[in-house]
């Protein structure tokens, strides 16, 4: 029996479809993730309601999208970050993780808020684990270079992930230069909990 390969969706298609996502999450930062409905969205979008589940099949699918979409970004600005550093740069690669999960939670504040931040039955916690398996794998691999001394690398990464996640919550007010400041001295914080390897 011959398979029918899944058609590829047009370039028209991706393009309104990722209209619809934008409209969306403004809709979300200007009113609220929980009392935003689909019908507030097709009306600022000025579609059908038809037309939005020819797109997403559910408000709650939409909301996975845009984390989705979130979460790629995110991982993207850290990834640029570390590229520029030589390969055995690992201090260095461990403070552009910082420098880029600060940077990038400033430019998206917003959108992190309304996505994150806000009560919704669709929970975020495999997006929040996502960054902390991302940074435990980095983590491991300075272990495996013989640059640090870790019992948990993993435990090493969630203490990273929720004292930036905090600290970037309640420290950030717009002002770029102090975010900076804190960074640095998030990052001299638990780069002192990485003991040296003892080298041979």
């Amino acid at each position: 029996m011959t398979k029918i390969a899944p058609k590829t969706p047009s370039a028209l298609h991706l393009k309104k479809r990722q209209a619809l996502l934008d409209i969306a999450l403004n809709c979300f930062i200007q009113n609220g993730l929980q009392p935003t409905s689909v019908n507030d969205i097709i009306q600022n979008a000025g579609i059908a309601k038809g037309t939005f589940y020819h797109y997403f099949s559910s408000k709650e699918a939409l909301i996975l999208e845009l984390r989705a979409e979130y979460m790629q970004s995110f991982f993207q600005v850290i990834e640029t970050e570390i590229a520029q550093l030589p390969e055995d740069a690992w201090n260095q690669k461990l403070h552009a993780w910082f420098t880029g999960s600060a940077k990038h939670f400033a430019a998206h504040q917003d959108a992190h808020n309304a996505l994150f931040h806000q009560y919704h039955h669709v929970e975020d916690t495999q997006d929040r684990q996502k960054i902390i398996d991302h940074l435990t794998k980095f983590l491991t691999q300075g272990i495996h270079a013989k640059v640090w001394q870790l019992e948990s690398p993993e435990l090493a990464a969630k203490l990273i992930y929720h004292g930036m996640h905090l600290v970037l919550d309640e420290a950030y007010e717009g002002d770029d230069a102090a975010l900076q400041l804190t960074t640095d001295k998030l990052y001299r914080l638990f780069q002192a909990m990485l003991q040296p390897a003892d080298l041979p």
